[in-house]
């Protein structure tokens, strides 16, 4: 399986396949070095663009600039993140050309068909 970038209409880019993918398959992954927050902000000290994924308690923080970070927020989502994994799970068959998109709440570590989310941001 492959993954592109190429104009959204949900947001300016999306992350999209090149073939189909079935439910329960691996579509990507946060593969960045593991850094603290200090040793991130020297690195990117120069840097026009970040995109930083916090774990944990944000302590340590992943270089997330890879094709997962174009995964778009959707009201009806076709993956999860696994955040023990940091991978990104397909919740269902994905046609060839499909729009990655991921639940605007937050995906709490559960398998796929037994997943736990928790509300995030306005308020919470």
């Amino acid at each position: 399986m492959g993954l592109i970038i190429r104009s959204s209409a949900i947001h300016a880019a999306g992350c999209y396949t090149t073939t189909a993918v079935r439910k329960g398959t691996r579509v990507a992954e946060y593969t960045g070095p593991r850094l603290s927050k200090d040793e991130a902000d020297s690195a990117n000290e120069e840097s026009p663009i970040t995109y930083l994924f916090g774990l944990g308690d944000g302590s340590i923080v992943i270089d997330g600039h890879c094709m997962a970070m174009f995964i778009n927020h959707s009201c009806d989502p076709n993956s999860f993140f696994d955040t023990s994994t940091l991978q990104f799970i397909a919740l269902k068959q994905i046609d060839d050309a499909g729009h990655l998109n991921r639940s605007i709440v937050a995906d709490v570590v559960k398998p796929p068909g037994r997943r736990t989310r928790r509300r995030v941001g306005r308020g919470s």
